[in-house]
């Protein structure tokens, strides 16, 4: 297995990059995972490894098969992770082609969520692994974080690499064409008016719209959705945190 002892290694500074840039993500067409259980689960989920980095100091390895492995000192180690405690076992892998078609994204039934400008990548994570345990159909992103964004994929645990995934800017287009495959769109919003989430109808096909954490939805999403949706609340709390709301929202929904 090679040996990788300087943080300054070309390999190495082209995997710390993907760690805290999407724009690198992007230009490389990659993004770095780090520790052996999430890689194991990348694997699971059809991701190969491109380049595998391990620190046999901080992690065993001696069941690991993949490709392109090169040993790495505690030094690299530290460099390449994004929390306190390195892991020891760092994976890149390609980026996923980019879902484009939104008639097919919307072709099953059941419920799917949109974040409208998630701002926080360990709420998006949280969300994504929340939505998948509870069975929603499909993620889609309009703006906001990247999801493949270490803190993002670390909290949602796989999530984001399993559940079917829409990123696009055009929100109008995609919401429109959710209609269109008759989906019923629901946007959740925190006032007075708004129908409780428990009392909202049924529906074979439905579409979730959630805001970001600080401002909501816009005023251009939550016009085009159908009807208002909101969770009563009965302690002088304005609002709930994304995932927790939408925990709520899913649960009712798919309950």
């Amino acid at each position: 297995m090679p040996f990788i002892s300087s943080a300054d290694n070309p390999r190495v500074k082209l995997a710390c990059q993907l760690k805290g840039d999407a724009r690198a993500r992007r230009a490389q067409g990659k993004f770095l995972l780090e520790g052996l259980r999430l890689c194991e689960d990348a694997v699971r989920s059809g991701f190969v490894p491109l380049e595998v980095f391990v620190c046999s100091a901080l992690a065993p390895h001696s069941a690991i098969t993949w490709q392109n492995m090169f040993e790495i000192t505690e030094q690299v180690a530290k460099k390449l992770s994004d929390t306190q405690t390195p892991q020891g076992i760092f994976c890149t892998f390609a980026l996923p082609e980019a879902q484009t078609a939104y008639r097919d994204f919307f072709l099953r039934d059941g419920c799917y969520l949109l974040l409208e400008n998630a701002q926080d990548p360990a709420n998006l994570g949280a969300v994504a692994r929340t939505a998948e345990a509870l069975g929603a159909q499909g993620l889609v992103l309009c703006g906001g974080c990247d999801p493949f964004s270490p803190k993002a994929q670390r909290a949602a645990m796989g999530s984001l690499l399993r559940i079917p995934l829409l990123q696009t800017e055009a929100i109008a287009e995609v919401i429109q064409t959710a209609k269109q495959l008759q989906c019923a769109v629901a946007a959740s919003v925190p006032r007075q008016g708004a129908t409780p989430v428990t009392a909202l109808a049924k529906s074979q096909k439905r579409l979730l719209l959630l805001g970001n954490e600080g401002n909501g939805l816009t005023a251009e999403a939550i016009g085009l959705a159908d009807e208002l949706c909101t969770i009563p609340m009965r302690g002088r709390a304005e609002s709930l945190n994304i995932h927790a709301a939408a925990a709520i929202l899913l649960w009712e929904i798919l309950s």
